[in-house]
């Protein structure tokens, strides 16, 4: 996350930004990741990305 957020405070838009540009790897199968998502400096909601096991 430092990579595309290196303030440590990623907006949904900058999150969506990393996830299309490959800048949010994806981890291996059957593992996700998750962070907060601020919006106008204050945690927003939660955005996760990952692999299935199935």
């Amino acid at each position: 996350m430092r990579d595309w957020a290196p303030e440590g405070r990623p907006t949904r838009e900058r999150w969506t930004a990393a996830l299309r540009s490959g800048a949010a790897s994806f981890p291996g199968r059957g593992t996700g990741r998750c962070t907060i998502l601020y919006r106008d400096g204050e945690p927003a909601e939660i955005g996760y990305w990952g692999c299935t096991a199935d």
